[in-house]
């Protein structure tokens, strides 16, 4: 897999929406439920509605759960 800055947003954008989830709702289950959801909505999106060259991509959900999980490993330091 090739990670390119497309990865790197997902992989950040997954970790702060974890993070800022957790600072709000004080759970880590919810806080990494709802980010894991915005990431598959992100692709259902892209394989249906996004139009031609747009696709689901499994790399981007890699990157995803790579932010999810560090983000989770974050606030169970805080």
């Amino acid at each position: 897999m090739e990670w390119r800055q497309d990865k790197t947003k997902h992989a950040v954008v997954s970790f702060l929406l974890v993070v800022l989830l957790y600072i709000l709702t004080k759970n880590i289950g919810v806080a990494m439920t709802c980010s894991l959801a915005v990431g598959l909505t992100k692709e259902v999106y892209d394989e249906f509605l996004a139009g031609p060259g747009s696709h689901w991509d499994i790399e981007d959900m890699v990157a995803d759960i790579i932010g999810i999980v560090l983000g989770g490993v974050l606030c169970n330091l805080i």
